[in-house]
């Protein structure tokens, strides 16, 4: 007598034990796969899926796992950074005003120990960072000070900047090292007594020191000659930057002259009656 098809069901069922259940996939995406910065922070979404409602350690190779643990307001551990992934896999991902002078690819890893999940984000700055004179063109009469504005970039390594001032016309040359003080963009300027040409002609002011100053060729009677000077900006022996000094002629001395006017003749009196 043949079994009865329903208890062969039931056997191989025995036998095989319960199904499986399959994993929903892992996944890990930000909202966005770039990001600008400007002079503020910025929060990005990132959207996990097949691991919610529990922890995942995340990790980066680009980034120190402090910095991840600030990103992503998790807790640090000595595999990486422990984050809670809510029901609806929803985290929010701060970057921090500074990563705008930080500009590149960020890479992320979310793991529970059985699966991984990989994320990755590039952020760019606002604008081309650069260290550079305030104006094209500064200009002053033989003798004056010339005042050349200096601005440093905010997302700048400098500890020192270089400018250089040459004449195509004569041998003059000058190279003058300042610092900048302080953080953000720093402004400043480059003071020249052209009426003083030597390492005592140079000052500064804003949110900048004087580092040292050197002349060649200075001028026979001390004073820069009329023209046009190059200027020249470098850090760490690039040049960022040029400019134009020009000394432009003082105007004539006008000259005094008589202005002659109309003779103006007494008035005639009345004869005298005879």
């Amino acid at each position: 007598m043949r079994p009865a098809p329903a208890l062969l069901a039931l056997a191989l069922l025995v036998c095989l034990g319960p199904t499986a259940t399959a994993q929903p996939e892992f996944t890990a995406t930000f909202e966005s796969d770039a990001i600008t910065l400007d002079e503020g922070s910025r929060n990005v979404p990132l959207s996990v899926a097949g691991r919610t409602g529990t922890n995942v350690t995340v990790t980066s190779p680009d980034l120190n796992d402090s910095t991840v643990a600030e990103l992503f307001d998790g807790e640090q551990t000595t595999d990486g950074v422990r984050v809670f992934v809510p029901d609806d896999g929803a985290l929010n991902v701060t970057f921090p005003a500074r990563f705008e002078c930080l500009s590149g690819e960020y890479r992320f890893t979310l793991g529970d120990g059985e699966a991984t999940a990989n994320a990755s984000i590039t952020v760019f700055e606002s604008g081309e960072s650069k260290d550079a004179f305030a104006d094209s063109v500064t200009s002053v009469r033989p003798g004056g000070l010339a005042e050349i504005g200096l601005v440093v970039d905010r997302c700048s390594d400098a500890e020192t900047l270089r400018v250089a001032i040459r004449s195509n016309a004569t041998d003059f040359r000058s190279n003058v090292t300042v610092a900048p003080n302080g953080s953000g963009d720093v402004r400043g300027t480059l003071l020249f007594d052209t009426g003083n040409v030597s390492t005592d002609g140079f000052a500064v002011g804003g949110e900048l020191s004087l580092v040292e100053a050197d002349v060649t060729r200075p001028p026979d009677n001390g004073t820069l000659p009329t023209g046009e000077y190059d200027l020249t900006m470098s850090v760490n022996g690039t040049e960022t930057d040029v400019a134009t000094l020009v000394v432009e002629s003082a105007p004539p001395t006008p000259t005094s002259t008589a202005t002659s006017r109309p003779a103006t003749r007494a008035p005639r009196r009345p004869a005298r009656p005879r």
